[in-house]
């Protein structure tokens, strides 16, 4: 009876070693009649063989420890201390020129930002063509080519502050002229008494005070990439041409850069105050707005020969009197074309030139020379004062 028993319990054993491999109970005692039964029994349990056990293990491989350490470097602290150098920048932009806003900025000007300390993180952005060049704090942006004429830009320098921009407007100069062949005959008037005296600076004053009569310049020809020139003076009221003063025409002047011109008249005498003088190698050189209705940068240089200008401050002096007193304020005279000694180096820049509309710069050739100022007894007296003003000023800057 207990046999039997034992038989029919022997396939519940093996149903549960087959589901439940771990655990395998031993057959009772005397439970001997299947023999065979326990060999089956060892072959389920070969069913839960260690390769299991392994394969379970490779489950628990699919989440390896790994991967912890993957989200680990997501969180990467060297990104954030990227972040904590840009909070830490001290470096600001101390100044922009041109300034946010500027208008009348001039075509060939760089833009030029100035930096509390060095970055060298620092970099141009701009829609415009261009090199940097970084000189320690500063940094200058030189478009290439020249802007155009009455266009706005913005401009911007990227760095460890961030990012700081300049937005401007172009002045009128820039573009070329239109009709080149429209310039001839018109004229425009050079007022020399508002430019600015680059040279002699120490006396600029003192000398433009003679300036009564603006220079007159006129186009009398234009030819592919040449430009003529005649100069003359316009009368007390700045708005005709004063026919009683000599023009000096300059033929051939330099005009392959439209809109910018070079000129360079011949020798020319001038008259100052009623003594007449030499100005040597005279160079005119401007910029003609698109329409020609004014010329930007005028610039008028040369070397002028004071000794016959001595009597104005003494009419007994020596040829190098008025060189002795520019001496005095820091100027010096050098040698004239012809080997004199006495020359004295002229520079007036910017000087405005706006059109004279429906004047025709005539030839004059019976005239005086081109007149600087008018005649008056008081004036040389008023010039020696004027000059020991001067000479009294600097020596209290020293």
């Amino acid at each position: 009876m207990l046999g039997m028993r034992t038989a029919h319990f022997t396939p519940l054993l093996l149903l549960l070693a087959a589901c439940f491999p771990t655990y395998i109970p031993s057959p009772p005692a005397g439970a001997g009649n299947d023999t065979s039964e326990p060999s089956d029994t060892s072959d389920t349990s070969d069913t839960s063989t260690p390769d299991d056990t392994d394969e379970t293990g490779e489950t628990a491989d699919t989440a390896p420890v790994d991967d912890t350490a993957d989200t680990a470097d997501t969180a990467d602290t060297a990104d954030t201390a990227d972040t904590a150098d840009t909070a830490a920048c001290s470096t600001r932009v101390r100044k922009v020129t041109p300034a946010n806003g500027a208008t009348d900025v001039w075509f060939e000007d760089d833009i030029v930002f100035l930096l509390s300390a060095a970055d060298a993180t620092a970099t141009i952005s701009s829609t415009l063509p261009g090199t940097t060049t970084v000189d320690g704090k500063t940094i200058t942006f030189s478009p290439d080519p020249s802007m155009a004429g009455s266009a706005t830009y913005t401009v911007a320098l990227d760095g460890c502050f961030g990012s700081e921009s300049t937005t401007f407007t172009t002045s009128v100069y820039g573009d070329a002229v239109l009709d080149p062949s429209g310039l001839v005959d018109r004229s425009w008037d050079a007022q020399v008494i508002s430019g600015t005296w680059t040279s002699p600076a120490g006396v600029s004053t003192l000398l433009s005070s003679y300036i009564t009569a603006d220079m007159l310049l006129g186009v009398t020809d234009e030819g592919s990439g040449t430009l003529d020139l005649r100069f003359g003076a316009t009368d007390s009221t700045g708005s005709t041409q004063d026919l009683s003063i000599n023009t000096v025409d300059a033929a051939g002047g330099d005009w392959s850069a439209n809109p910018r011109f070079t000129s360079t008249p011949a020798d020319a005498a001038i008259t100052i105050n009623g003594y007449e003088t030499t100005m040597y190698t005279v160079e005119v050189t401007g910029v003609f707005s698109a329409s020609g209705d004014s010329i930007g940068a005028l610039k008028l240089s040369g070397l002028v020969d004071t000794a016959p200008l001595v009597p104005l401050i003494d009419p007994a002096g020596a040829e190098d009197t008025l060189c002795d007193l520019m001496a005095s304020l820091g100027e010096t005279c050098t040698a004239c074309p012809d080997g004199t000694p006495n020359c004295m180096s002229v520079i007036i820049e910017d000087i405005p030139a706006p059109e004279l509309t429906g004047v025709t710069t005539e030839e004059v050739t019976g005239g005086s020379g081109v007149a600087c100022s008018t005649a008056s007894a008081a004036m040389p007296l008023g010039f020696v004062g004027l000059l020991l003003a001067g000479k009294r000023q600097s020596k209290r800057r020293k």
